[in-house]
């Protein structure tokens, strides 16, 4: 059995942020979702977040990317 007591904190476990983005692909697609990605990271670092991980998903017939 686990004690509560020595669980961590929820604000001291790690949460998560999700963006979605549904767009059209084209030429310039790959570039725009680095700049969104490294936008997001960049203001949670300013505001003296820790950023452990990052993780970017693309969802479709890469084909088209």
């Amino acid at each position: 059995m686990i004690n509560q007591t020595e669980l961590p904190h929820p604000a001291d476990s790690p949460q998560r942020i999700t963006v979605g983005v549904d767009l059209l692909p084209g030429p310039l697609t790959e570039a725009i979702a680095a700049r969104i990605v490294h936008l997001v990271v960049e203001e949670l670092l300013n505001i003296g977040a820790e950023v452990t991980a990052v993780r970017v998903e693309i969802r479709g017939w890469m084909a088209t990317w």
